[in-house]
């Protein structure tokens, strides 16, 4: 049955405000996440979980009913672990909709400069998809990190950081998402960041990152793109700084891509996103984003959106964002949505 106009997005901001009333009480969690860390957590095997209920309404009558709909777009369980002589592992899976392995690596660490992660894993480029779902600043990521870098691989990375704030991360993968190596051809990733703390509890973080693969008519992260039938390049970067009292940062990445094995580069996209916003009453956040999304060849793919969101933490395993989301040059109410999420993680 297709919900009224009225009721859904109120439920939904019903939900969202209940939850937020609900938390003002809450007591001090910190004797309960002393138990649990008591309980999951130690060195050679740590236990996490991270459950998020989603609330989507778009004002559009026309929109798909996945557009108006609660959903479980997340239900994980992490174990990882340090073992002798300077090994570690990594499994990590999401049960929501269908099983998925996410991450499943077996590593060396020297120290904390050198690294070495062999497995299923991020290829380390794109700083907001190498976050967490559960530590975004949005309900969703931007729109060209989901189009060119939101994706797991098989593959060889090593990764350090420096006393100084340096780090970096190089690696060599399938190409193929999770499958096996298809077409002979190797993807290879690299970023370099660099992160520092001031003495008034700012933090500054910045990277630029590159990649390069090949593809046999395939698609690359979620799919927004046409398949790939020839070379492709990405290359980006990032910075963020933020205190106790305001976030400001952003994102821009680029894709050359040979769609049709040409020799040359088809199609140039690019995307970018600039966040900003302040925290008050200690656990809550107001953010704004610019999210813009661009494609020299196929024009129906460009998109630009405003992302206005509150944010809530009301204890360390909980948090709450509601977000509006609408295009800057269409202010009709039928193009704007509205995007909930809640999650209980440790």
């Amino acid at each position: 049955m297709k919900p009224s106009k009225k009721l859904f997005p109120t439920l939904l901001l019903a939900v969202t405000f209940s939850l937020l009333n609900f938390s003002a009480v809450a007591q001090d969690d910190s004797s309960f996440m002393d138990e649990l860390r008591e309980l999951f957590k130690n060195e050679s095997l740590s236990v996490g979980a991270l459950v998020q209920v989603q609330g989507l309404y778009d004002f559009d009558d026309q929109s798909p009913a996945s557009s108006r709909s609660f959903s479980l777009p997340t239900a994980r369980i992490k174990l990882s672990g340090k073992l002798d002589g300077g090994f570690n592992y990594v499994v990590h899976f999401d049960a929501a909709d269908n099983p998925i392995l996410l991450d499943a690596t077996a590593g060396y660490s020297l120290n904390n400069a050198f690294n070495v992660t062999a497995g299923a894993q991020k290829p380390g480029i794109s700083a907001e998809f190498l976050k967490g779902p559960q530590d975004l600043d949005f309900v969703s990521r931007s729109q060209v990190v989901k189009a060119l870098a939101e994706n797991r691989d098989i593959g060889v990375r090593v990764h350090g950081r420096f006393d100084q704030g340096l780090g970096y991360s190089l690696g060599m993968f399938n190409g193929n998402n999770l499958q096996p190596n298809d077409n002979d051809a190797f993807y290879y990733a690299g970023r370099l960041s660099f992160n520092a703390e001031f003495n008034d509890g700012t933090n500054l973080a910045l990277g630029a990152n590159g990649s390069y693969g090949e593809q046999d008519n395939k698609s690359i992260a979620a799919g927004t793109i046409p398949f790939i039938d020839g070379e492709y390049a990405i290359f980006g970067g990032d910075l963020r700084v933020e205190n106790s009292g305001f976030i400001m940062g952003g994102e821009f990445l680029s894709a050359l891509i040979d769609y049709n094995q040409s020799g040359e580069f088809d199609d140039t996209i690019m995307g970018y996103q600039v966040t900003g916003g302040f925290k008050f009453l200690e656990k809550a956040q107001f953010l704004v984003r610019w999210d813009s999304f661009q494609s020299e060849d196929i024009p129906a793919l460009n998109s630009d959106e405003i992302v206005i969101a509150l944010n809530y933490l009301p204890t360390e395993q909980t948090k709450i964002r509601l977000n509006y989301i609408f295009p800057p040059e269409q202010a009709e109410l039928e193009n704007h949505r509205i995007a909930m999420n809640f999650q209980i993680g440790f």
